[in-house]
């Protein structure tokens, strides 16, 4: 693109970039694609607080804003740790959610705004990396069916087996934010 192009893609607003990968690829983003402050305190608000170490619906030990224990963290059952702070709490959402943000950046080829990031993070953050690589939400949105991929958000609210109240509500909102 010439450098006149891009000046007058910024004048205009528009915030897509074209980026080409290793292989050729190329892939649509917008250059916003950051979790913003509402997608934030909606995953807070969907997770729910604790300060303790915790069974989550399917079993997984949680902590924090939903952040999954693992073996090396020194949270209790697995470590001294038998409960954290709001900011430590924080602390480990900002990293649990930079890891889902990367995800919804380096799988989705098609254009996003604010919004859609936002819901697709939350999704990813509740389903992990590689359901969500394998999901219908995806395979949709890159083929540019924004509306599928939002209706398909449906299809993750299951735990073992059983249905959610509590993932149909989230699903719903997500849904909601994706769309606005």
């Amino acid at each position: 693109m010439k450098k006149w192009h891009y000046i007058l893609l910024s004048l205009l607003g528009l915030a897509t970039l074209l980026v080409f990968t290793p292989g050729g690829r190329k892939l649509a983003m917008d250059v916003y694609n950051t979790l913003t402050d509402t997608g934030l305190r909606l995953l807070k608000q969907f997770e729910g607080f604790r300060n303790n170490v915790y069974q989550d619906a399917v079993g997984y030990w949680t902590i924090g804003y939903g952040h999954l224990v693992k073996t090396t963290d020194p949270y209790h059952p697995y470590g001294p740790v038998k409960t954290i702070s709001n900011a430590e709490a924080d602390e480990l959402l900002r990293q649990d959610t930079n890891e889902a943000q990367d995800a919804v950046r380096s799988m989705v080829t098609v254009p996003l705004n604010s919004n859609q990031f936002d819901a697709l993070t939350s999704l990813v953050y509740n389903i992990g990396r590689g359901n969500f690589s394998r999901s219908p939400v995806l395979q949709l949105l890159n083929q540019g069916n924004y509306q599928g991929a939002a209706k398909a958000f449906g299809n993750h609210v299951y735990a073992k087996g059983q249905v959610l109240e509590g993932l149909i509500s989230r699903r719903n909102h997500e849904i909601g934010v994706f769309l606005s």
